[in-house]
């Protein structure tokens, strides 16, 4: 009867610490687990905060653009309108500082100079711009960057009317709103350096083309002006992008 307790006790004795030794080793996986999460969620919370706090590139584009207008442009005597031709072609250059707000969005300012001559091939047009855009990049930053815009801003119109046997030479100067649109894409070729081929409409809102308050040699009346715009820029990154 005493050996048979004795080795019941060798069988109790044995189980408890087999029982301890899982609980120990249960104990310490459930701690390595709670510490593997911990730092996984450290980590993430680390890299949100970076991505939250990262800074938008600062984008400068520059390029050069042909378009074709169409609108009344009219020139008048001492008394009367000597004629009037339909718009135009435009050729010239812009510049095209932004700010990514988000990888889908960004907003800036379009700046740009175009030279075009009247129906009579005398007269020299400037058409300065000055205009603020927003984009939606449609599928975010990224190598390939599809995008479309709106903008609106003004246009100031100088034009230079050299002496003819109608009128003496004279300059003239008319501003007037603008508001216009686009499509395009940007392609990454470097770190630093996207190409961005566009298409844009604009519409230059000045008055009737026939009317003069009070005319004068050479002065010219233009209509609203409507345009088809074709650009390629070179689009110059700086800053740090999120992903």
């Amino acid at each position: 009867m005493r050996q048979k307790r004795s080795v019941m006790t060798v069988v109790a004795v044995a189980s408890s610490l087999l029982a301890h030794r899982a609980s120990a080793e249960a104990s310490v996986a459930s701690d390595s687990g709670r510490a593997s999460n911990a730092s996984d969620s450290g980590a993430a919370e680390t890299k949100g905060e970076t991505e939250r706090t990262s800074v938008p590139p600062i984008e400068l584009g520059a390029g050069l653009h042909a378009a074709i207008a169409f609108g009344n442009d009219c020139r008048s005597t001492s008394s009367d309108v000597s004629g009037c031709g339909a718009g135009g072609t435009l050729f010239g250059f812009h510049l095209a500082p932004r700010w990514r707000l988000s990888p889908e969005f960004s907003v800036g300012a379009l700046g740009g100079l175009s030279w075009s001559g009247d129906s009579w091939g005398n007269v020299v047009t400037k058409w300065f711009t000055l205009e603020a855009e927003g984009r939606w990049h449609v599928v975010g930053a990224g190598t390939v960057d599809p995008w479309i815009g709106i903008d609106a801003g003004v246009v100031l119109d100088v034009e230079g009317v050299p002496a003819s046997d109608i009128y003496p030479a004279n300059s003239f100067t008319q501003a007037a709103p603008m508001v216009g649109g686009g499509i395009g894409i940007d392609i990454r070729v470097a770190s630093f350096l996207m190409l961005s081929p566009e298409v844009r409409g604009f519409a230059f809102l000045f008055h009737d083309g026939n009317a003069f308050t009070a005319p004068s040699n050479g002065e010219s009346s233009i209509a609203q002006q409507n345009g088809v715009m074709l650009s390629m820029s070179g689009t110059f990154l700086g800053g740090s992008r999120s992903r």
